[in-house]
């Protein structure tokens, strides 16, 4: 039997990767968003404060001293409490008991406080789809832990949707970043209230879009909607993690064929920069700069920590070859999804590297003939870039998250690399566009959509098992 009848033309479309991706990431992101014990998500308490006093209308963040917050509900809280002794502790677990206990608590909007939480100064970019969905919530009278769940599946569904977008728009890569967006951490963070789901779904978006124009077969110039389109997709991105707008580079891939001219193409990219960099000047002042306090436990002053690196100029330098040295690779291994829950649901390290060998050879594929860009412009308009967003990540997360003077960088975490990953992997499928066919060169699309999916479906699985085995059983 040849490799063309081994998936029947009927069941091979729904193996393409924008349809896998719909059916895998619905099926195992629903349950895996009610199997994760509330608020047991990274940050996942913050979050919930932010999504709620953004879905009341409060956009900007309250700044009393240090601290920026909102005065909400008390019970926002309260309930997220008590589950906080689950944290760090993996021989604890919780059960549908006291689920339903703390269902009951209700919200009692009228009682309320100033709270200060971390994501007070996140963008509301990241907590629209949360934002509408307790809206809709508290609307009828639901109580915080009900709005919690809403949050978490409205999250997923707009996560999906950017997702499924991408992998219908771009014209390569398809299967890497199918799986790229369903790896089990991906997937654990779209099925939680994180505002990353929305970083990660973006970043991908704009990877496939900037792909869709930049390697088109057709002749046409771009047109002024898409370029706006891509503009405002930019943004948005940009505007989650400033840490993210070097990922904009991309956009330079797009040739001038595209526009024209050269001169439509320089005033087109001076618009996309423009607005990249507006967002930024417009949200900045509501961040509190220097004097933002993000971490209430330990010795970590943003002001201090800058006076302690102009003091010690060669800090920086030996701080960050440290960390490049000592924790590149659990980065990377974490970036699929080694640890998920509060870091404390962990995941077979075999399997995770099998997945990521899996993502690699994927951008090694047979059957697409576009013509990547040349090699050097990719390397500089990929490595470049993503070096300096996670250049900003460590140095933000030294500023803010540090004790004063250390030598180490606290607060890096694998799933910061999600949205630099498509780049990568763009990079990754141009390189190997030089290289002799693959060894499965020969084998049917179909097929090889199939083996992308039955991974993919492995690790969402595994992820849902994982955490409900740490959570619940036991």
């Amino acid at each position: 039997m040849g490799p063309n009848r081994l998936i029947p033309q009927r069941a091979s479309k729904w193996f393409a990767p924008a349809r896998a991706f719909v059916w895998v990431a619905l099926l195992l992101g629903i349950p895996l968003a009610a199997v994760t014990a509330p608020f047991q998500a990274p940050d996942e308490p913050q979050h919930f404060l932010r999504a709620y006093q953004i879905s009341e209308g409060g956009l900007l963040p309250i700044h009393i001293g240090p601290r920026g917050g909102a005065v909400l509900p008390v019970s926002l809280v309260d309930v997220p409490d008590r589950f906080q002794h689950l944290r760090f502790h993996t021989e604890r677990k919780t059960s549908g008991r006291d689920i339903r206990a703390a269902m009951g608590v209700p919200l009692e909007p009228a009682n309320r406080a100033f709270i200060p939480f971390v994501t007070a100064i996140y963008s509301p970019v990241g907590y629209v789809p949360q934002a509408i969905a307790i809206g809709i919530g508290r609307r009828f009278d639901l109580p915080p832990l009900a709005l919690m769940y809403l949050a978490r599946w409205a999250n997923l569904l707009a996560w999906v949707a950017m997702g499924y977008v991408a992998l219908r728009i771009t014209p390569v890569c398809a299967r890497p970043l199918f799986l790229l967006l369903l790896m089990p951490m991906s997937l654990f963070q779209a099925a939680s209230m994180s505002a990353d789901a929305t970083t990660n779904g973006l970043a991908v978006l704009f990877a496939a879009a900037v792909m869709r124009i930049a390697l088109s077969r057709e002749e046409r110039t771009v047109g002024a909607l898409a370029w706006a389109g891509l503009t405002l997709i930019s943004a948005a991105l940009t505007l989650t993690k400033f840490a993210y707008l070097p990922i904009s580079a991309l956009a330079l891939l797009i040739p001038a064929e595209r526009f024209a001219g050269r001169s439509r193409r320089t005033i087109a990219l001076a618009l996309f920069f423009a607005a990249n960099l507006a967002v930024i000047l417009l949200w900045a002042p509501q961040t509190g700069g220097l004097d933002a306090v993000l971490r209430e436990d330990g010795d970590a002053n943003a002001r201090a920590q800058v006076a302690y690196l102009r003091s010690h100029p060669t800090a920086a330098i030996r701080i960050a070859t440290g960390e490049i040295l000592a924790d590149s690779w659990r980065m990377v291994r974490s970036c699929v999804g080694s640890r998920l829950g509060s870091k404390d649901v962990k995941l077979w390290g075999g399997f995770i590297d099998v997945y990521l060998v899996a993502m690699l050879l994927a951008c090694w594929s047979p059957d697409e003939e576009l013509s990547p860009p040349a090699t050097g412009k990719l390397l500089l308009l990929i490595l470049i870039p993503v070096a300096i967003s996670i250049a900003g990540i460590a140095l933000l997360n030294y500023l803010y998250w540090t004790p004063v003077g250390a030598g180490h960088i606290d607060g890096m975490q694998g799933r910061y690399l999600i949205p630099l990953a498509p780049g990568v992997l763009l990079l990754l499928w141009g390189l190997t566009r030089r290289l002799p066919k693959p060894p499965w060169n020969g084998v049917a699309p179909r097929k090889l959509d199939a083996i992308a999916t039955s991974i993919a479906l492995a690790g969402a699985l595994y992820a849902v098992f994982a955490v409900y085995f740490r959570y619940y059983a036991g």
